[in-house]
């Protein structure tokens, strides 16, 4: 009955209840519904490499793992604009959706 965090890079508190708890609280627990990933316009403004970059700071910085995101950043700036997407997309892509 208690909240337990992951290593995650992103990752958020997941609360674990006994089985019958509904039946000893006597009221019903609603699951949570999956979200929507955040679309990211690759021909427009948000397309940009700076952009890109920013999200992954602030992702990670939001996360409590601002040294994450830094490294992230300097690894996606290592080749050209696919690789900076792709490494985007390896590391956040379970959020954010990319569009061409």
């Amino acid at each position: 009955t208690g909240v337990q965090t992951c290593a995650l890079p992103i990752c958020f508190p997941v609360t674990i209840v006994p089985f019958n708890i509904e039946r000893q609280i006597g009221m019903t627990i609603r699951k949570k519904q999956k979200q929507d990933k955040i679309v990211i316009d690759l021909t427009g403004p948000q397309g940009n490499a700076f952009y890109l970059l920013a999200v992954v700071k602030k992702t990670f910085a939001r996360s409590g793992a601002p040294e994450l995101g830094e490294s992230i950043c300097e690894e996606m700036m290592k080749g050209d604009y696919e690789h900076l997407l792709k490494t985007f997309e390896l590391y956040l892509g379970d959020h954010f959706k990319l569009v061409r």
